[in-house]
Protein backbone atom coordinates (compact mmCIF):
# COMPACT_ATOMS: atom_id res chain seq x y z
CA UNK A 1 0.00 0.00 0.00
CA UNK A 2 1.46 3.63 -1.41
CA UNK A 3 1.05 6.32 1.33
CA UNK A 4 1.23 10.00 0.41
CA UNK A 5 -0.07 11.97 -2.72
CA UNK A 6 1.07 12.09 -5.83
CA UNK A 7 2.53 14.65 -7.78
CA UNK A 8 -0.64 15.00 -9.24
CA UNK A 9 -2.68 15.25 -6.81
CA UNK A 10 -0.36 18.18 -5.24
CA UNK A 11 -0.76 20.15 -8.10
CA UNK A 12 -4.38 20.07 -8.91
CA UNK A 13 -4.33 21.15 -4.92
CA UNK A 14 -2.26 24.14 -5.40
CA UNK A 15 -4.33 25.16 -8.52
CA UNK A 16 -7.72 25.21 -6.77
CA UNK A 17 -5.92 27.22 -4.29
CA UNK A 18 -4.46 29.57 -6.61
CA UNK A 19 -7.77 30.08 -8.62
CA UNK A 20 -9.55 30.49 -5.30
CA UNK A 21 -6.87 33.31 -4.53
CA UNK A 22 -7.17 35.08 -7.37
CA UNK A 23 -11.10 35.22 -7.16
CA UNK A 24 -11.29 36.30 -3.46
CA UNK A 25 -8.13 38.90 -3.13
CA UNK A 26 -9.50 41.70 -5.42
CA UNK A 27 -12.59 41.11 -3.53
CA UNK A 28 -10.87 41.36 -0.15
CA UNK A 29 -8.87 44.60 -1.62
CA UNK A 30 -12.28 46.11 -2.64
CA UNK A 31 -14.21 45.30 0.58
CA UNK A 32 -10.74 47.22 2.82
CA UNK A 33 -10.72 50.40 0.27
CA UNK A 34 -14.95 50.44 1.03
CA UNK A 35 -14.73 50.10 4.62
CA UNK A 36 -11.58 53.02 5.02
CA UNK A 37 -13.84 55.18 2.76
CA UNK A 38 -17.11 54.56 4.41
CA UNK A 39 -14.91 54.98 8.25
CA UNK A 40 -15.28 58.66 7.38
CA UNK A 41 -19.25 59.23 7.05
CA UNK A 42 -19.72 59.36 10.81
CA UNK A 43 -17.74 62.68 10.80
CA UNK A 44 -18.98 63.85 7.68
CA UNK A 45 -22.22 64.37 9.42
CA UNK A 46 -21.50 65.26 12.51
CA UNK A 47 -19.30 68.33 10.36
CA UNK A 48 -22.28 68.70 8.55
CA UNK A 49 -24.59 68.68 11.72
CA UNK A 50 -21.94 71.20 13.37
CA UNK A 51 -22.23 73.77 10.57
CA UNK A 52 -26.30 73.86 10.20
CA UNK A 53 -26.30 74.31 13.80
CA UNK A 54 -23.70 77.01 13.48
CA UNK A 55 -25.64 79.09 10.76
CA UNK A 56 -28.71 78.69 12.94
CA UNK A 57 -26.86 80.62 15.63
CA UNK A 58 -25.24 82.76 13.43
CA UNK A 59 -26.45 83.35 10.19
CA UNK A 60 -23.53 81.87 8.13
CA UNK A 61 -21.46 78.98 8.74
CA UNK A 62 -17.76 78.79 10.14
CA UNK A 63 -14.83 79.97 8.21
CA UNK A 64 -12.70 77.29 10.51
CA UNK A 65 -12.96 74.36 12.73
CA UNK A 66 -12.47 75.97 15.89
CA UNK A 67 -15.48 78.05 15.77
CA UNK A 68 -17.78 74.66 15.74
CA UNK A 69 -19.16 72.69 18.80
CA UNK A 70 -17.32 69.46 17.66
CA UNK A 71 -14.24 67.63 19.15
CA UNK A 72 -12.48 66.00 16.38
CA UNK A 73 -11.82 61.87 16.62
CA UNK A 74 -8.62 60.67 17.28
CA UNK A 75 -6.32 60.56 14.37
CA UNK A 76 -7.70 63.58 12.87
CA UNK A 77 -5.71 66.97 12.39
CA UNK A 78 -6.01 70.02 10.70
CA UNK A 79 -3.91 70.25 7.57
CA UNK A 80 -3.96 72.63 4.44
CA UNK A 81 -5.75 72.59 1.12
CA UNK A 82 -5.49 74.93 -1.41
CA UNK A 83 -3.83 77.67 1.40
CA UNK A 84 -6.58 77.28 4.23
CA UNK A 85 -7.93 74.73 6.50
CA UNK A 86 -8.77 71.34 6.32
CA UNK A 87 -8.67 68.24 8.44
CA UNK A 88 -6.67 65.08 7.67
CA UNK A 89 -8.17 61.84 9.21
CA UNK A 90 -5.78 59.08 8.98
CA UNK A 91 -3.90 58.37 6.04
CA UNK A 92 -7.14 58.01 3.74
CA UNK A 93 -9.51 60.60 4.30
CA UNK A 94 -8.99 64.71 3.88
CA UNK A 95 -12.08 66.72 4.61
CA UNK A 96 -11.45 70.35 2.89
CA UNK A 97 -13.23 72.91 5.07
CA UNK A 98 -12.08 75.75 2.69
CA UNK A 99 -15.22 75.61 1.06
CA UNK A 100 -17.24 75.33 4.68
CA UNK A 101 -18.71 79.08 4.42
CA UNK A 102 -20.09 78.67 1.54
CA UNK A 103 -21.71 75.79 2.54
CA UNK A 104 -20.24 72.70 1.10
CA UNK A 105 -17.96 69.79 2.23
CA UNK A 106 -15.66 67.92 0.19
CA UNK A 107 -14.29 64.76 1.61
CA UNK A 108 -11.39 63.17 -0.75
CA UNK A 109 -10.40 59.16 -0.45
CA UNK A 110 -6.70 58.91 -1.21
CA UNK A 111 -5.23 56.24 0.29
CA UNK A 112 -1.91 56.98 1.87
CA UNK A 113 -1.89 60.87 0.74
CA UNK A 114 -4.20 62.22 3.32
CA UNK A 115 -1.06 63.18 5.52
CA UNK A 116 1.03 64.67 3.31
CA UNK A 117 2.95 68.08 3.69
CA UNK A 118 0.92 69.91 1.22
CA UNK A 119 -2.63 68.14 1.13
CA UNK A 120 -2.76 69.03 -3.04
CA UNK A 121 -1.60 65.49 -3.53
CA UNK A 122 -4.75 64.11 -1.83
CA UNK A 123 -6.73 66.51 -3.68
CA UNK A 124 -5.37 65.01 -7.03
CA UNK A 125 -4.54 61.61 -6.31
CA UNK A 126 -8.21 60.92 -4.94
CA UNK A 127 -9.89 57.76 -6.07
CA UNK A 128 -13.21 59.25 -5.38
CA UNK A 129 -14.60 62.52 -3.32
CA UNK A 130 -17.78 63.10 -1.85
CA UNK A 131 -19.19 66.23 -1.58
CA UNK A 132 -22.15 67.49 0.93
CA UNK A 133 -23.57 70.82 0.43
CA UNK A 134 -25.57 72.16 3.45
CA UNK A 135 -29.01 73.61 3.39
CA UNK A 136 -28.24 77.15 3.09
CA UNK A 137 -25.63 77.02 0.80
CA UNK A 138 -24.97 80.32 -0.98
CA UNK A 139 -22.95 82.06 -4.14
CA UNK A 140 -22.51 79.35 -7.26
CA UNK A 141 -23.05 76.58 -4.57
CA UNK A 142 -27.17 77.87 -3.59
CA UNK A 143 -28.72 75.25 -6.55
CA UNK A 144 -27.16 72.46 -4.92
CA UNK A 145 -28.17 73.16 -1.45
CA UNK A 146 -29.04 69.98 0.14
CA UNK A 147 -27.86 67.47 -1.97
CA UNK A 148 -24.86 64.80 -1.91
CA UNK A 149 -22.41 63.41 -4.78
CA UNK A 150 -20.20 60.81 -5.31
CA UNK A 151 -17.53 61.42 -8.13
CA UNK A 152 -14.81 59.03 -8.76
CA UNK A 153 -13.09 58.03 -12.28
CA UNK A 154 -12.54 54.17 -11.60
CA UNK A 155 -13.33 52.91 -7.92
CA UNK A 156 -17.75 52.91 -8.75
CA UNK A 157 -17.91 50.57 -5.85
CA UNK A 158 -17.14 53.29 -3.53
CA UNK A 159 -19.63 55.72 -4.37
CA UNK A 160 -21.90 53.42 -4.17
CA UNK A 161 -21.12 52.80 -0.63
CA UNK A 162 -21.60 56.50 -0.46
CA UNK A 163 -24.97 56.57 -1.96
CA UNK A 164 -25.97 53.37 0.02
CA UNK A 165 -25.41 55.59 3.29
CA UNK A 166 -26.34 58.69 2.61
CA UNK A 167 -28.56 59.00 -0.88
CA UNK A 168 -27.65 60.50 -3.75
CA UNK A 169 -28.74 63.40 -6.19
Amino acid sequence: MKQGFTLMELLVVVLIIGILAAVAVPKYQKAVEKSQFVSGFPLARALEQAQEMYWMANGSYARSLSQLDLELPAGCTTCSAYGTESLCCGQNLMYQFNYGWRGVLVANFCPGKAQAEDSMVCNYGSLASYTIYYQHASGDTAPYAGQRKCTTARKKHLCNAFCEQFGCD
